[in-house]
């Protein structure tokens, strides 16, 4: 399936989540918290399964789990610094992730990433398979006050791009992510929605309209190019 774009419209941005969409971080952000919590028990495991299949942010999780406020924030910073040592070890592209980066890239679009994760656990993530020089931006935890689905994130992303090709520059946005909250910030922002029906999300599709236009659902990243050929009409290296 290919998106309806507007032809006219030089500069394409794709927003691309990280967990879940571009990394397999479940298990990374799963062992993080339970060695935070350093407790361990059925049904603190069901619900944290379930609130990391929501994309929320540290905080968010946290708050959700029961812990008091006012260890909120000390907790969220412990977790954060606990994945970033387990995800620069476990976490892993999902398949075709590398492929499809590169040639997105060498067709025009734009990339950029906006994530509930820190900044630098991203950027270690994707220099790790040599990605990082693909994306214009990232987005992280630590570049906003209030994390998605705040519209501060998106907005974020307007001002990083403007920055990027001038303010009066037309511009075409598109977001792929795999949560509800990535859904939500897609409509906030406008923008038509790829959800990636990735392996912890592949059964909920509930998480989009299924009669909402704007949105397109995937089981492979690799679907993504036939959704954004190449602009211009072909292929061009800009590696």
């Amino acid at each position: 399936m290919i998106i309806k774009k507007q032809k006219s419209v030089k500069n394409q941005l794709l927003i691309f989540d990280f967990d879940g969409t571009l990394a397999d971080t479940f298990r990374a952000h799963y062992e993080a918290w339970l060695e935070v919590l350093e407790t361990y028990d059925t049904r603190t495991s069901s619900l944290l399964r379930s609130l990391l299949r929501e994309g929320l942010d540290s905080e968010k999780i946290a708050r959700n789990l029961g812990i008091k406020e006012k260890l909120i924030p000390m907790i969220a910073d412990k977790k954060q610094k606990v994945f970033f040592k387990i995800a620069l070890e476990k976490a892993n592209l999902y398949p075709y992730a590398k492929q499809v980066i590169k040639t997105l890239y060498k067709r025009g679009y734009i990339l950029c990433v906006l994530t509930t994760v820190e900044r630098k656990t991203v950027e270690r993530i994707l220099l790790k398979y040599n990605l990082k020089k693909y994306f214009s931006f990232i987005v992280g935890r630590e570049d906003v006050k209030y994390p998605k689905p705040h519209p501060q994130t998106i907005y974020l992303v307007f001002k990083r791009l403007e920055e990027t090709l001038g303010k009066e520059a037309d511009k075409e946005i598109f977001y792929i992510g795999d949560s509800k909250t990535d859904f939500a910030l897609s409509r906030v922002a406008g923008t038509p929605f790829i959800l990636f029906l990735s392996p912890y999300q592949g059964k909920q599709k509930y998480l989009v309209e299924k009669d909402d236009e704007c949105v397109v659902t995937i089981n492979s990243l690799k679907e993504l190019l036939n959704i954004f050929p190449p602009l211009g009409g072909k292929d061009e290296c800009r590696d």
